[in-house]
């Protein structure tokens, strides 16, 4: 196992890199919590003296994801999530063999990977490609955005789920798609609000 340890700040919209788990003391989710105002959907600033481990896990997963392509066939794909140094999918198949996408996180590297497949006409059947989901900003900087919350217009976020599990083609959308219904979800939240 490699640790890293600390950090002396996380400033506000600054990410970390790799594939880090954070672990951080019981009463420290409740300083993290109260700077978000009780959410996720925010990076705070955490104190100067805040000191933070990391542990990176390893990642030696393949997942077979259904692809439809634009003639309704479906197919198949492997998609390998890796952290080394730079988070990136090693996808083989739909003649990718071995072509590795990289991203700031593994949700990123996955919307790479879509707009690809998008320019030829196939969407990836997966959680990752729904168009009601969005990682949140501690998921993106703390998890890697393995996981994504299901938006519901004028609801806050409360499921998880993992972005290679299976979706249908029905829940699946573009990535502009899946963008323009996160700024909807935002609005509704607001508009709730006032």
């Amino acid at each position: 196992m490699v640790f890293y340890s600390g950090l002396p700040d996380l400033s506000m919209g600054s990410r970390l890199h790799g594939n880090l788990r954070a672990v951080i003391p019981t009463g420290a989710f409740a300083e993290i919590s109260a700077l978000c105002g009780g959410t996720e959907f925010c990076s705070p600033t955490l104190p100067k003296n805040f000191d933070l481990d990391f542990q990176l896990p390893a990642m030696n997963e393949t997942f077979k994801v259904q692809v439809l392509s634009k003639d309704g066939s479906i197919q198949q794909v492997s998609i390998s999530p890796s952290a080394g140094g730079a988070w990136s999918l090693l996808v083989d198949g739909l003649g990718m063999q071995g072509q590795v996408f990289e991203g700031a996180d593994l949700f990123d590297a996955l919307i790479v990977l879509r707009k690809q497949l998008e320019r030829n006409g196939f969407r990836l059947l997966c959680a990752g490609a729904r168009r009601d989901v969005l990682p949140s900003g501690m998921a993106r900087s703390m998890g890697g955005a393995r996981q994504v919350y299901v938006l519901e217009l004028g609801k806050p976020a409360t499921t998880l789920i993992d972005i290679f599990s299976a979706a249908t083609s029905e829940e699946v959308g573009t990535v502009d798609e899946q963008q323009s219904f996160g700024r909807q979800w935002m609005t509704s939240l607001r508009e709730k609000m006032k």
